[in-house]
Order: C-alpha cells, then structure tokens, then sequence
C-alpha cells in the first residue's frame, strides 16, 4: 500500500488482469476450484470431499484453522 513504486508488473501477468472476471458460479471457475482442491488434496496427504482454498491474510487462515479445531455444542 505504501511501499516504493513504481512495481514492474510481467507483461503476462498484465494480459491476464485484462482478461474477462470470471463468476463464481462459471463453470470454468467451478473447472479451477475443483484442480486446486485435488492439488490441496495431494499436498495436504488427505481425501477429505471439504478440502477448500481460503482467501484472506494470514490471520484468515490462522482463524479458519482454529474455528476448524472447535467442536460446536
């Protein structure tokens, strides 16, 4: 946010950020998210169906894995 600028940013990486935003409903989304679970999947060692990437921080995933630790009532 306040770092030094200006970023070199790769010419690929600036056609892909032109590109269309694809929904979460598309079927390529669903296409994507379906490769990067079995990829989680394999190096995480499990087969567990609700292995999920999570979006957000660090703190994100640290709060998704305690919240995963407790038991509801």
């Amino acid at each position: 946010m306040l770092g030094p600028g200006p970023t070199p940013v790769e010419s690929r990486v600036v056609i892909a950020l032109s590109e269309p935003t694809l929904g979460h409903l598309d079927k390529d989304f669903i296409a994507i998210m379906d490769e990067t679970r079995k990829l989680l999947q394999y190096v995480f060692q499990t087969d567990n169906g609700l292995t999920v990437a999570m979006s957000g921080r660090g703190s994100a995933g640290m709060e998704t894995a305690c919240v995963n630790m407790i038991e509801s009532p």
